[in-house]
């Protein structure tokens, strides 16, 4: 029996708390409940919302909120049928969707962000995930983080297709794969074949669609010793380099359609003709196939032979996903470039800092090329950035920023604000008329001026 679905508010970003990305807020109903810091109920009688990491059959919880900035008392929440109902009690604003709200109602799709600490993105979840079918136990990752096989997402949807994917992977059959560009698909590709008994064996790739209509047999199917001239050397093709393990092609839509009529026999029992050989040889390989187009676009007979199919996921399909993706990629970024990121990634940790809005663009945005798009404006993202956090290009914000700001305030304008304000670190930066409190975090850093973390009742 399927699982009852809720909404759902799941961690989307975090001044504070970073490592619960993904988390998620179960809101079943009716009764309201309070989202703020801290254990225990709120006003003596309102249950705190609180967290889990969610995985198939598994429900860990890890608690309320715990931010410094977050009030005890910051959010009602109500869910009712259409969404859930939420009233401001806390100091901060709150905004749904990048616009400032004291109350209305956020539905699935939504993001509810208490300013500068806080983005929750509004879904449907089960109540508890299915339990796998498939996908081995053996093969643990940390909450949030990419799989042994490059997957990263803690959603459903990504659970059901890494399952999916463990489903087909012992198998001999060959499998067609399918979805739109940017998806992952020779991920998949790669995912099934580390899954398959041919795994110590190379999996060898190729973009189908590159495969010259002249000169098809001779790539699939190499050539003898001296032919067709004199002294070439022996090549064993596409088919014979995959004998043992596996062929992917890509781009399997895009290929002529003789190039498919080509590979139906290899198909069938792995018989093929080296150019130059008068007798047959016979290969052991699986032939995995990517596609953006619709499985009945291709040659009727060759995706008949093509009987497992995988559909990969678009990122519109699992956007509560999506932060946990970012995280991932400006990781590998900087991984790859740690000079030019450097200063985006604070001390003892691998994951640059990110300002909410690019979050919040992100969570919104179509992507119609999926994580082409995505790790495209990521790039920009942080080239374009003049401070230590990576910030959503000015073309693409979330909410629009004022038309002129003021100039930057002097060390003396900040420590008298910060005096006649009692120390409280929110109150100082809004009056300053400066657009975060990470802008104003870098300039108590600058000027030498103590304090550069949220003191415990800065929000309360």
């Amino acid at each position: 029996m399927a699982a009852q679905e809720v909404h759902a508010l799941v961690v989307a970003w975090s001044f504070d708390e970073g490592d619960r990305l993904g988390e998620v807020a179960l809101l079943p109903g009716p009764e309201a409940v309070m989202l703020g810091r801290g254990t225990g109920r709120a006003k003596g009688v309102i249950p705190r919302l609180t967290f889990l990491q969610q995985r198939p059959a598994k429900n860990l919880e890890t608690g309320p909120l715990r931010g410094k900035g977050i009030s005890r008392e910051h959010v009602r929440l109500e869910p009712r049928a259409d969404g859930v109902a939420f009233e401001r009690l806390g100091q901060t604003a709150t905004l749904v969707n990048g616009q400032a709200l004291d109350a209305g109602t956020v539905r699935p799709g939504d993001t509810l962000s208490i300013e500068d600490q806080l983005v929750l993105f509004c879904t449907r979840r089960p109540t508890v995930m299915p339990p796998l079918r498939s996908f081995p136990d053996r093969l643990e990752f940390p909450f949030g983080r990419a799989d042994p096989f490059g997957h990263v997402g803690e959603s459903p949807r990504l659970w059901a297709l890494r399952d999916n994917i463990a489903f087909h992977a012992p198998g001999d059959e060959h499998v067609l794969i399918f979805g739109a560009s940017g998806t992952g698909k020779e991920l998949v590709a790669r995912t099934l074949h580390a899954l398959s008994r041919r795994s110590k064996r190379l999996m060898i790739s190729r973009n189908a669609a590159t495969l010259p209509s002249a000169l098809i047999d001779a790539e699939l199917f190499g050539n003898a010793r001296s032919y067709p001239n004199a002294g070439m050397p022996e090549r064993p093709g596409l088919i014979g380099e995959a004998s043992g393990g596996a062929l992917f092609l890509d781009e399997i839509g895009e290929a002529t359609p003789e190039l498919q009529a080509h590979l139906l026999r290899v198909m069938d029992g792995g018989e093929y003709t080296r150019l130059g050989d008068a007798t047959p040889r016979r290969a052991d390989l699986r032939i995995f196939a990517a596609t953006n187009r619709e499985p009945w676009e291709l040659k009727h007979d060759f995706a008949a032979r093509l009987p497992a199919r995988i559909v990969t996921l678009r990122l519109q399909e699992h956007r509560d996903d999506i932060p946990l993706i970012v995280r991932h990629l400006l990781a590998l970024a900087a991984a790859r470039s740690p000079e030019s990121f450097r200063r985006f990634v604070p001390e003892g940790s691998v994951d640059p800092r990110v300002d909410p809005r690019l979050i919040e663009l992100a969570l919104h945005h179509p992507w119609p090329l999926n994580v082409r798009d995505l790790d495209g404006l990521l790039t920009r993202a942080a080239a374009g950035s003049a401070v230590d956090l990576i910030e959503c290009p000015p073309e693409q914000a979330v909410r629009p920023e004022p038309a002129s700001e003021r100039p930057e305030p002097s060390r003396e304008e900040i420590a008298a604000c910060l005096t006649k304000h009692g120390g409280n670190q929110s109150r100082t930066w809004r009056e300053l008329g400066l657009k975060n409190r990470f802008v104003f975090y870098r300039l108590l850093k600058k000027h030498g001026l103590a304090a550069t973390e949220p003191t415990e009742g800065d929000e309360d």
